[in-house]
C-alpha cells in the first residue's frame, strides 16, 4: 500500500506541475494587468526625458522592464507580433538614454507606450498559421557573422543593418535560448544592445569584441548535447544485466530440477528476443527519422524522454519489490513452474523471449530518446563499453558460474534507473520548452547542469525535487520496515 500511495502521489504531482501555466510561477496577476502597470513607468520616463532628465527616464526604464520581466512570456505567447514591438521599442529607448540622445529616446519611448497600450487594449495582432515560419537559432547565426565581417572592413553601416536584422528575428529564439541557459539568455540581450550602441558611436573595436562573445554564447546552443558516453553505456548495461539475470535465473531453476535437457528452449527464446529487439529499434527509428524534422525533433525527444522515465520507475519499483533473494526467486520458480506445469516447451521458450524481447524494446526506445541529443562517436562508444562489460558478465555468470550477489545488483541497478529516470525528466521536459508545447519559467538561483538534466527552470525542478523527496522516502521506509523484517526472518 505505501508503494502504491507514493507512485501516486509521484504522478499526480507532475501532472498537476507540468500543467501549471507561465503565469503561475510569475508575479502579479494576467498579462494584461501586469503591462498595464508596467507601462506607468514608460509615461514617467517620457515625461523626464522631455524636462532633459535623461538619468530619470533611465531609472524608470529600467523599473518598466522589471515589471516586464514578470508577464513578457505569457505576452509571447498571446501575441508575438506585440512582443517583438516591446521589445525593439524597449532597446531602441534604452540605446537612446545610454547615448544620451533625448529627442530619440522621447520617440522610442512614445513607441514603447503605443506597443504597450495597444496590447493592453487588445489591438494586438495574434500569430496566424499563414504567418511566415519563426527563424531557427542556426538560421541566425550566420548574420551574426556578416556583422562581424562587415565591421572589419568598416563598414559600420551594413553592420548596423545586419545587426539589426538580426535583433528583429531574435524574439523568434530567445525563448529557446532562455530555457537553455538563463545565463547566457541575459548576457545576449546586454551584448546586443551594446553592440548597437557601440557601432552607433563608431567604437566598431568594441562592438567586435560583444559580437563574437555573442556568437561563442550563442553556437552551442544550436545541437546541444545533452548526453554523453556515460547515458549510452548506463542504458544498455542495466537492461541487458536485468536480462542476462532473468536467462541465468532460468537456466539454474531448470539445472535444479532436473530439466537439463530444455535449456535449448531458453537459448532459442533469448536469441529469439535479441532479433526481434533490433527489429523493433529499426523500425522504431526509420519511423523516427521520417517525423524527426524542425521542431518535431524536440518534440519526440520529449515525449519519448517521458515515456521511458515513467518506464524507468515502474521497473524501478519493480526491481524493490524482487530485491531480496526470497522473493527473487520465489517470483522466477512461480514463472519456470507454470511454464513447465503446462507440458508444452514452445512456453518455456516463450517466458524467455519476452524477457529479452521486454529489455531490447525498452532499450530501442530509450536510444531513440537520447538520439537527437548525444553525439555519434559518444553513443557508439557508450554501447560499446557496455557490450564488452556484458560479455565479460555474461561468460562469468552462464559459463563459468559466478552466481551475482542479488542484494548489491538490485542496489546498483535501482542507483542506474534513478539517475537515468532523472535526467530523463529533465531534459525531457526542456526539450519541450524548447518546442514551445510547456512554458519555462525560471529564477536566477535554480542550477544549471545540463549534463544530469538538471536545467534553470521551475518546470522542469519542480518534477525532480518531488522525485528526490520520493526517493528518501523510499530509502527510509526501507531502513525503517523492509530492514526489520529482513532481520526477523533471518533470526
Amino acid at each position: 500500500m505505501p508503494r502504491r500511495f507514493l507512485i501516486g502521489l509521484l504522478l499526480a504531482g507532475l501532472a498537476l506541475l507540468l500543467s501549471l501555466p507561465t503565469a503561475t510561477f510569475a508575479q502579479g496577476g494576467s498579462p494584461t494587468d501586469g503591462l498595464r502597470a508596467a507601462n506607468a513607468q514608460v509615461g514617467l520616463a517620457m515625461s523626464q526625458a522631455e524636462a532633459g532628465d535623461l538619468v530619470g527616464a533611465q531609472t524608470s526604464l529600467a523599473a518598466f522592464h522589471t515589471g516586464w520581466e514578470t508577464v513578457e512570456d505569457a505576452v509571447r505567447e498571446q501575441s508575438s507580433a506585440s512582443y517583438a514591438a516591446i521589445e525593439r521599442a524597449y532597446d531602441e529607448a534604452r540605446d537612446a538614454l545610454v547615448a544620451g540622445d533625448a529627442a530619440a529616446a522621447s520617440a522610442a519611448l512614445a513607441e514603447l507606450d503605443q506597443a504597450n497600450q495597444a496590447f493592453v487594449d487588445g489591438r494586438a495582432p495574434t500569430a496566424t498559421a499563414t504567418q511566415a515560419a519563426p527563424a531557427t537559432l542556426e538560421q541566425l547565426l550566420p548574420t551574426l557573422t556578416e556583422v562581424s565581417s562587415a565591421m572589419a572592413t568598416g563598414d559600420a553601416g551594413h553592420a548596423a543593418a545586419e545587426l539589426d536584422a538580426f535583433r528583429t528575428a531574435w524574439p523568434d529564439v530567445e525563448g529557446d535560448v532562455k530555457a537553455r541557459s538563463a545565463e547566457v539568455y541575459r548576457s545576449s540581450e546586454n551584448a546586443m544592445a551594446a553592440a548597437a550602441a557601440a557601432i552607433s558611436a563608431g567604437d566598431l573595436t568594441g562592438a567586435q569584441a560583444l559580437i563574437s562573445q555573442l556568437r561563442a554564447d550563442l553556437e552551442p546552443m544550436v545541437a546541444p548535447a545533452r548526453y554523453g558516453v556515460f547515458d549510452a553505456f548506463s542504458i544498455l548495461l542495466r537492461e541487458g544485466l536485468e536480462a542476462l539475470l532473468v536467462i541465468a535465473a532460468l537456466l539454474a531453476f531448470l539445472e535444479r530440477t532436473g530439466n537439463h535437457d530444455k535449456r535449448g528452449w531458453i537459448w532459442g527464446g533469448g536469441i529469439l528476443g535479441i532479433v526481434a529487439s533490433v527489429g523493433a529499434g529499426l523500425i522504431i527509428a526509420v519511423i523516427f527519422r521520417g517525423v524527426a524534422t524542425g521542431s518535431n525533433r524536440e518534440l519526440i525527444e520529449g515525449i519519448s524522454g517521458l515515456i521511458a522515465a515513467a518506464m524507468l520507475f515502474g521497473v524501478s519499483f519493480w526491481l524493490h519489490s524482487k530485491s531480496h533473494a526470497g522473493a527473487w526467486q520465489k517470483y522466477i520458480r512461480e514463472q519456470t513452474s507454470a511454464a513447465l506445469a503446462t507440458g508444452s516447451l514452445l512456453s518455456l521458450g516463450m517466458l524467455a523471449f519476452f524477457a529479452i524481447f521486454r529489455e531490447g524494446a525498452e532499450t530501442a526506445l530509450f536510444y531513440i530518446g537520447i538520439a537527437p541529443s548525444i553525439a555519434t562517436g559518444d553513443l557508439f562508444l557508450g554501447i560499446g563499453i557496455a557490450v564488452a562489460v556484458l560479455s565479460v558478465a555474461g561468460v562469468l555468470v552462464l559459463w563459468v558460474g559466478v552466481r551475482l550477489p542479488l542484494r548489491p545488483f538490485f542496489l546498483v541497478t535501482s542507483g542506474l534507473i534513478f539517475y537515468l529516470g532523472f535526467k530523463f525528466i529533465g531534459t525531457g521536459i526542456h526539450a519541450l520548452q524548447v518546442a514551445r508545447v510547456l512554458p519555462s519559467s525560471g529564477a536566477a538561483f535554480l542550477p544549471d547542469l545540463p549534463a544530469i538534466g538538471v536545467f534553470p527552470t521551475w518546470q522542469t525542478t519542480m518534477p525532480q525535487l518531488v522525485l528526490l523527496g520520493v526517493a528518501l522516502v523510499v530509502v527510509l521506509l526501507e531502513q525503517v520496515v523492509r530492514r526489520p523484517e529482513t532481520s526477523r526472518q533471518t533470526a
